[in-house]
């Protein structure tokens, strides 16, 4: 699926201009915003997204009604809603189409929620996606980093992940996910995201960290994260990836 309209009916402005443009820069999305039901049903007669974000209370009407109403229309596109507490009605439909998203909005957990969307949707690879996540590294609940998976999946201690991202091994062990370290652990991603389109898949990841790697003067790129050259580490595998090996 090649998400590229999103159109949201946010009446109080949940989802804040900096969400939208984190959406932006990964996914290449496109926004419309409604905020009257008048606006809502100019934009979706005219425009047929191909995303929707709907906060679960509307004026007049419920989230839900308003999607049945599109559902009759033959609209069959993915659905986010958003609200300040788990719907039993969500939890009850089973379609793959949909999820939900909690108020206050956390971005990274938004941006999981539509990768996901777009993955089972489709029951395709997820390919069009600008940055590319790893579903192997990320907590499947806040859609953030996580560095028990990221430990799992690299085959390295949490001390070495502590010693990458400047933080204490006691702190990450505490909250794996936490906001404060997304940055950091972002680099781990963009290493996995880059062996995965260089072999296929993550699956090789712990088979390349522990082979003799000419681009690392022959020995193992392992031998970087334990240093704590992480991001140094990141930037050869794109540099590699780009054909400009340093």
């Amino acid at each position: 699926m090649n998400l590229q309209r999103t159109l949201v009916f946010d009446p109080d402005a949940c989802l804040r201009q900096d969400v939208q443009v984190a959406l932006s820069n990964h996914l290449g999305l496109e926004f419309d915003r409604a905020q009257s039901i008048e606006q809502w049903h100019a934009s979706f007669a005219t425009k047929q997204p191909d995303l929707v974000v709907l906060d679960v209370e509307l004026p007049n009407l419920s989230g839900f009604e308003l999607l049945r109403q599109m559902r009759s229309q033959h609209w069959s596109g993915p659905v986010i809603f958003l609200g300040s507490a788990p719907i039993e009605d969500l939890e009850q439909t089973h379609d793959i189409r949909i999820d939900f998203v909690r108020t206050p909005i956390d971005a990274n957990e938004l941006l999981w929620r539509i990768f996901k969307l777009m993955r089972d949707f489709d029951s395709q690879p997820v390919n069009k996606i600008l940055v590319p996540m790893i579903q192997e590294l990320r907590n499947d609940t806040s859609g953030r980093l996580d560095a028990e998976l990221i430990s799992k999946t690299f085959g390295i201690t949490m001390a070495d992940i502590a010693r990458c991202i400047g933080r204490t091994p006691q702190a990450i062990h505490k909250t794996p996910d936490a906001q404060s370290i997304q940055s950091g652990l972002f680099h781990f991603e963009r290493i996995a995201s880059g062996i995965t389109r260089a072999t296929g898949s993550v699956k090789s990841l712990r088979s390349w960290l522990n082979t003799p790697n000419p681009h690392f003067d022959k020995t193992c790129p392992v031998e970087f994260l334990q240093k704590g050259k992480l991001e140094l580490l990141a930037d050869i595998v794109e540099d590699a990836l780009l054909g400009q090996p340093r």
